[in-house]
C-alpha cells in the first residue's frame, strides 16, 4: 500500500495511507511509557486522518498479545486507556480510518475479547487468517496468523 503500486487495491481505496503506532503502544503498555507521549501520538494520528485526501488511513496497532500479557500480572488500566483511545479514533473518524492488529492464535484473540468485551462490537472486528507465502528456513510454510481489523462505520 505504501509503495503506491497502482492496481494493488481497488480504485475506491486509492490514496490509502498506513501508519503504525505499534512501537508507541508497546512502550506505553509494557515499558511504562509516558501518557503525554502516547497522547501526542494519538493526536498526530487524528491530524493525519483529518488531512487525508485519499480513501483514508489504516492504523496498525500491532500485536494484541501486548494487551493480554500485561493483564496476566495486574489490572490493565494502561491497556484500557489505549483501547479507549483506539475506540475514540473510530468514533471520531469513522469512514476514514481502519484499525489493524495481529493475534498469534485464537487463544490470544479470545483472551483479548474477554478482557475488553465491548471491543468486538465497538470496533466491528473481522478476523482474517493470513498464511505466509514464503517458506521458512526449514522449508515449511510458517503458521497462520490472525489479523483483526476494525471496519470504520
Amino acid at each position: 500500500v505504501q509503495s503506491g503500486k497502482i492496481g494493488f487495491l481497488p480504485k475506491e481505496l486509492d490514496g490509502l495511507s498506513v501508519v503504525s503506532i505499534e512501537n508507541e503502544i508497546f512502550e506505553f503498555v509494557v515499558g511504562g511509557g509516558s501518557e503525554e507521549k502516547i497522547g501526542l501520538r494519538f493526536d498526530e494520528v487524528g491530524r493525519l486522518v483529518e488531512q487525508c485526501l485519499g480513501a483514508g488511513v489504516v492504523v496498525s496497532f500491532g500485536e494484541i498479545e501486548v494487551f493480554v500479557k500485561i493483564n496476566d500480572d495486574c489490572v490493565n488500566v494502561v491497556g484500557d486507556a489505549v483501547v479507549s483511545r483506539l475506540t475514540r479514533l473510530l468514533e471520531v473518524y469513522g469512514g476514514k480510518i481502519w484499525l489493524v492488529g495481529v493475534a498469534g492464535n485464537c487463544e490470544v484473540f479470545s483472551k483479548f475479547l474477554r478482557l475488553f468485551p465491548t471491543v468486538d462490537k465497538d470496533w466491528d472486528l473481522h478476523l482474517l487468517t493470513v498464511t505466509s507465502a514464503t517458506p521458512s528456513m526449514e522449508g515449511l510454510y510458517s503458521k497462520s496468523r490472525l489479523f483483526a481489523h476494525a471496519l470504520s462505520v
